[in-house]
């Protein structure tokens, strides 16, 4: 998959300009979170290489705006460890970002699974009042129908009819000596 072309440019666009502002304030603000708004968007349109592509840029963007300004370490190894860090703070945070899209992604497919679920059901519940020895359903108005006509108004429920053994002896054994 490839990266819309807009959003490739705005993202490297918004990553050089938060390393310009970065240069250019200096030392005493930091902008971590500004360079995660460009990221976000990277993250969210594109793909996880183009998403530790572009965190790779922003940890370097943001090391050169610390080497050029004066940023002084006890060591120059602190220089190198803090982009590291970031670098490792950014890609954490785009695949964290692409994670989410994903689930959500995921959410959506199961919810439209779960509404085409829904519709295809149809539920009987509560008290049913049946004749003891008819068997057929009393419906809300107070009229008695026969058990196929009422289950099948009100369900999927489609019914063929056979005689189980029991009924078999009992109705027809007379007629089977």
């Amino acid at each position: 998959m490839r990266l819309p072309y807009g959003v490739g440019v705005i993202t490297l666009f918004l990553l050089l300009f938060v390393g310009w502002l970065d240069y250019t304030t200096g030392p005493e603000l930091g902008f971590f979170v500004f360079y995660l708004i460009p990221l976000v968007f990277v993250a969210w349109y594109g793909t996880a290489l183009w998403s530790l592509g572009f965190s790779a840029l922003a940890s370097v963007l943001w090391f050169a705006a610390d080497n050029y300004t004066a940023q002084h370490y006890s060591s120059p190894s602190i220089g190198y460890w803090n982009a590291g860090i970031r670098l490792i703070a950014f890609v954490f945070t785009t695949l964290m970002i692409m994670r989410v899209k994903h689930l959500l992604h995921h959410e959506r497919q199961l919810n439209e699974e779960l509404s085409r679920a829904m519709a295809e059901i149809k539920v009987l519940s509560g008290l049913l009042p049946i004749c003891a020895a008819c068997k057929k359903i009393r419906d809300e108005q107070g009229a008695w129908h026969q058990i196929e006509v009422y289950i099948g108004k009100r369900s999927e429920a489609t019914f063929s009819h056979g005689i189980c053994p029991e009924c078999l002896v009992r109705l027809y054994s007379h007629k089977l000596e």
